[in-house]
């Protein structure tokens, strides 16, 4: 009875969600329509769609956090560590790290060479300079991180706690999180390797502006990575980011620094419990 119950209860909560987010989407862009026509204003389908779901996105979040808390239901975290600019670098890097080596050195490896899947490139985007201010600074890296943290973090991870064990929640917010962004297979991956870093550093920590710091850094991250593919750049002879078999992959490189640099924060984490 008591697993039906959880069942139920989580069933409910990830519904409650949903409807919540697609009535703040639905409420955004019929606002955003009837400014931009009262202006005479006609933005691009991509441009509005994305922008209302951010913002709905936002307004999700916020109303998820707020009553969290005015529940008291963010008990389950304790507060550890106050904020820092530096901290705030330390795990963004951090993250970027252990999400480089996980899911671009050893995911898409696997779909690539030893599952021989393939996934087809999008077609390119023609953006122009307000596509870019708007779809791949303001809205992925200002807007996004802290209202997805408020929402999955702070909101969905207090209520999941609230009826299943720590471990339970972490993987079932996670899971969430990655689903929710509906893209595809490496995508999915790459969202669930992110939200899961992003849960440990928020509980780690129990300050969530540390957990969007790092979601702040990863998302500028991805939107230079993808500039700099879009232009052909390359380093020492390979493109910045490039593709086997339609699946991205990151310079050599990059995934190096990466490996040395968690191996440098194990042996840390390591010399401080053995004092």
């Amino acid at each position: 009875m008591k697993q039906i119950k959880n069942i139920l209860y989580l069933i409910g909560v990830v519904a409650a969600l949903a409807v919540l987010l697609v009535i703040s989407t639905a409420i955004v862009l019929l606002g955003m329509e009837a400014v931009t026509g009262g202006l005479g204003v006609v933005l691009k389908e991509d441009l509005l769609y994305g922008a209302g779901g951010c913002l709905g996105t936002a307004v999700t979040g916020a109303i998820a956090a707020a009553y969290v808390k005015k529940k008291g239901y963010t008990g389950c975290v304790e507060v550890r560590e106050p904020f820092r600019i530096k901290t705030c670098a330390y795990y963004g890097a951090l993250t970027y790290s252990i999400c480089s080596v996980l899911f671009f050195a050893i995911t898409t490896f696997l779909f690539a060479h030893v599952f021989s899947m393939v996934c087809e490139p999008q077609a390119m985007m023609e953006k122009t300079r307000m596509d870019i201010l708007i779809m791949d600074i303001l809205f992925p890296v200002l807007i996004a991180p802290v209202f997805e943290e408020l929402l999955f973090r702070v909101g969905l991870y207090s209520l999941l706690r609230r009826r299943f064990q720590e471990k339970s929640s972490i993987l079932l917010c996670t899971v969430i999180f990655a689903a929710m962004h509906g893209y595809s297979l490496q995508g999915f991956c790459m969202c669930l390797t992110g939200g899961l870093v992003f849960l440990l550093i928020y509980i780690h920590t129990g300050n969530i502006w540390y957990s969007i710091a790092a979601h702040m850094i990863c998302n500028l991250d991805a939107n230079i990575m993808n500039a700099l593919e879009d232009r052909g750049v390359t380093f020492l002879g390979i493109l910045v980011q490039y593709e086997v078999n339609g699946f991205n992959m990151v310079h050599p490189l990059f995934i190096i620094i990466a490996v040395i640099f968690c191996g440098a924060c194990i042996m840390k984490r390591k010399t401080k419990i053995e004092k």
